[in-house]
């Protein structure tokens, strides 16, 4: 991103402003500014690196070098210096001025993921500072604002998501999309055509043709070009399939993105039963949940009627089938598991699952197999979804059959790992699925469980050999839901 000389100058005035050298803070000076070069149409994702900021252009290379995977870094933003700059010991009137220059940088676009050259948001760095007793403190406001407004993006971006497929078309619009598109196509072909006639009198003339930065010495084939009433042997859409398919078969797939290929994969049991991992070492689940799981089977059976015979349980997402084992001491009247993977099945035939009194294996995909439970009119006292390789929208899905599945007195939860290796993301999406559930007339409370410094720390040996962690936060919240 490149600016004038008169942009750099207001964008070095944005960033002095943010970093607060001048006290006291206040709305005639930081807030002003903030408003000021925004009007002046500079970005608010703009960074040190666009403005050439950087003290130590070497220490910002070994920073970017450290950025391990496919994480994208955006640069050191506004926001990033008001999260590191802000003193702890502000007034409660600089507090609000702060805030407002944030508010008034999300207004203009300003991103709450954006990653600065350590791989870090804006949330990270405020998060670290407020750390150490300090939750309550002015730090802790200006984390608070982050999470806030990250939570208004993320519930927006899933309106517009929902709203861009629910489209319906009139056969009139129907049939001039149509007509728009053959013309587009031959609009295309006329303007192939006029690109080879000048690229060959170019040549003719003892011109050098260059296409995509190399010299051509003959007219290259157009997609789509007709010539003497036949169409070249391979079309666009050819080339394009082929290209797909090289580009699939050099880039490793995302076993934990897509189902279908981690139903395909060959899965492992490490020899002590701890661990469950992909052939791309991916954790799908291990025995630090332990606890977890046993705090979710109490919670599942909560609000069991004591003269029942038993509990009604499902749980969707079998893995080492900790919360299953936990279950099972509940003396379940029916305990309901689904799963999908070949290698997790064979391993609970293996183990005698099949054939425990009361259990029953739905064998097969939660899409496919919950369906037919809701035909037969089944309703369950605890629900419990942890699967691998689905995300937040299949979550939301599922949100569906719970509505349909939960007894008016039961009781559902899931392994709420969303967002959890970063904790602003997790408090977001903590909030976010709040939103979502309401939407479907569940109430959400949270029990917290502290989670093992092996698992949190910078050096938990607990990770060893798992190729991604999937869990830094401190604390984990068990959702409650309720009608």
């Amino acid at each position: 991103m490149s600016f004038t000389e008169s942009e750099t100058a207001l964008g070095k005035k944005l960033f002095e402003a943010c970093s607060f050298t001048e006290r006291p803070i206040c709305k005639e000076s930081h807030l002003a500014t903030v408003r000021d070069v925004m009007r002046n149409n500079i970005p608010a994702t703009i960074t040190t690196s666009d403005l050439g900021l950087f003290t130590d252009e070497e220490e910002a290379t070994k920073k970017k070098e450290i950025i391990q995977g496919d994480i994208t870094i955006d640069g050191t933003t506004p926001l990033h210096v008001i999260c590191l700059s802000f003193p702890s010991d502000a007034s409660s009137d600089e507090l609000q001025v702060a805030l407002e220059m944030m508010r008034e940088l999300f207004q203009w676009g300003a991103g709450w993921m954006l990653l600065d050259e350590q791989g870090q948001t804006p949330g990270c760095v405020a998060w670290e500072r407020s750390k150490g007793g300090a939750r309550d403190s002015v730090l802790a406001s200006v984390y608070n604002e982050i999470v806030s407004a990250g939570t208004r993006s993320e519930v927006f971006l899933r309106r517009i998501n929902k709203s861009e497929n629910v489209e319906f078309l009139s056969d009139d619009e129907d049939e001039e999309m149509e007509v728009d598109e053959e013309e587009e196509e031959e609009e295309t072909g006329d303007i192939q055509q006029a690109i080879a006639d000048a690229i060959k009198q170019a040549k003719e003339a003892g011109l050098e043709v260059v296409v995509d930065g190399e010299s051509v010495d003959e007219v290259p084939e157009l997609v789509g070009h007709k010539e003497g009433g036949e169409e070249d042997i391979k079309s666009g859409k050819e080339e394009n399939e082929e290209k797909e398919e090289t580009q699939k078969e050099t880039k490793e797939v995302d076993l934990a993105g897509s189902q279908m290929d981690y139903l395909k994969d060959k899965l492992t049991y490490t020899e002590d039963n701890k661990t469950l991992i992909t052939t791309q070492n991916d954790g799908v689940m291990m025995d630090w949940e332990d606890e977890i799981m046993q705090k979710s089977a109490d919670l599942l059976v909560s609000r069991t009627d004591k003269d029942s015979e038993g509990p009604v349980v499902l749980n969707v997402g079998f893995g080492l089938g900790i919360i299953d084992r936990y279950l099972q001491e509940k003396k379940p009247s029916k305990h309901y598991i689904c799963e999908a993977h070949p290698d997790v099945l064979e391993k609970m035939e293996k183990d005698g699952w099949m054939e425990k009194p009361g259990v029953t294996v739905l064998v097969g995909r939660w899409q496919d197999t919950l369906p037919e439970l809701l035909s037969q009119g089944v309703y369950f006292d605890g629900m419990y979804y942890d699967t691998f390789s689905e995300n937040y929208s299949d979550l939301v899905d599922f949100f569906d059959h719970v509505v349909g599945l939960l007894a008016p007195t039961g009781v559902f939860s899931f392994f709420n790992g969303l967002g959890a290796d970063r904790q602003v993301c997790y408090d977001v999406y903590k909030n976010v699925v709040e939103v979502d559930l309401q939407e479907y007339g569940l109430n959400v409370e949270y029990q917290v469980i502290k989670v093992n410094k092996d698992v949190t720390g910078a050096d938990g040996h607990v990770w060893d050999g798992i190729k991604r962690r999937y869990w830094v936060v401190e604390d984990f919240y068990l959702p409650v839901c309720t009608f």
